[in-house]
């Protein structure tokens, strides 16, 4: 996913960008959910969980757009779909351990 997030995103911003092709066979636009689903293979909640997953590794590639009432991060809303970006990333990354050993 994140190879796909790299390859779609700005140079300088690193923003993950939306293609004219990224279409449905209607001709209407898709989201970059949607776009990130198709070209991954992963539901809505393989994809939710894989993201997940990654923010729980210090890799957050949605991009926050506010805060709901108890503080939690605020992804999308109605009239605003979920914006993806590809973080900075560590020189090194340090695997945890293997569960069970």
């Amino acid at each position: 996913m994140l190879m796909i997030v790299a390859e779609r995103s700005n140079k300088s911003s690193r923003r993950m960008l939306w293609h004219r092709g990224d279409r449905r066979d209607d001709g209407s636009k898709i989201t970059l959910t949607e776009t990130l689903q198709i070209r991954t293979g992963l539901g809505a909640r393989g994809l939710s969980d894989a993201l997940q997953r990654l923010a729980a590794r210090g890799v957050e590639v949605r991009v926050q757009i506010d805060t709901d009432k108890i503080g939690r991060p605020v992804f999308a809303r109605r009239g605003h779909a979920v914006d993806y970006h590809l973080p900075p990333l560590p020189a090194s990354v340090e695997l945890p351990p293997a569960p069970g050993g």
